[in-house]
C-alpha cells in the first residue's frame, strides 16, 4: 500500500534474455474495501495475462538486441579474418 493506492504485482517468469524476474503489476486507487476487492480483480487478470502468455516474454528493448546482434556479428567477422 502507497500514499492511497494499492500496488498489484504479480510474477511474471525469468527473462529469458536478461535472466532477471519478469513482474506485471498495476496501482489500484483506493485503499478500502473497494479498492481491495479492485486489486483482487486486477491480480486474477495479471495472472491470466501470465497464464495465457500475453505479456510480454521479455522487457528487453529493440534497441538492446540489435546491439548484442551486431556486437555477436561483427565478433564473428573479426574472427574470421
Amino acid at each position: 500500500m502507497r500514499g492511497g493506492s494499492l500496488q498489484v504485482r504479480v510474477f511474471a517468469g525469468v527473462d529469458p534474455v536478461t535472466g532477471r524476474d519478469r513482474y506485471l503489476s498495476e496501482s489500484v486507487k483506493g485503499t478500502d474495501h473497494a479498492a481491495r476487492r479492485q486489486a483482487d480483480k486486477v491480480i486474477a487478470r495479471l495472472q491470466s495475462e501470465v497464464e495465457g502468455e500475453r505479456s510480454a516474454r521479455s522487457s528487453v528493448t529493440l534497441g538492446y538486441t540489435l546491439d548484442r546482434v551486431t556486437h555477436k556479428v561483427v565478433l564473428a567477422a573479426h574472427e574470421a579474418c
